[in-house]
């Protein structure tokens, strides 16, 4: 019998931090090699993780902010 993993909670707090051009996005990818920019309501952000729980957004914000990004959480 096939047997599926259970079904992953839809990541509902994201990482950002400003996208203010290819210089800010080069800076974020050092950090975290994925990284890449996104529009969000709030506006262009550059997106470092999604999570489904909002202490390990918090985490990994605290992580970036102590490499001098200025990281944030959003909850669109």
């Amino acid at each position: 019998p096939i047997t599926q993993a259970p079904p992953q909670a839809a990541p509902s707090y994201y990482v950002v931090t400003d996208y203010s051009g290819a210089q800010s996005l080069e800076s974020a990818r050092s950090a975290v090699g994925d990284a890449y920019v996104r529009n969000f309501s709030s506006g262009t952000r550059i997106q470092m993780g999604a999570f489904s729980q909002e202490s390990s957004a918090r985490s990994l914000v605290n992580q970036l902010q102590g490499q001098g990004i200025p990281a944030q959480v959003i909850s669109p």
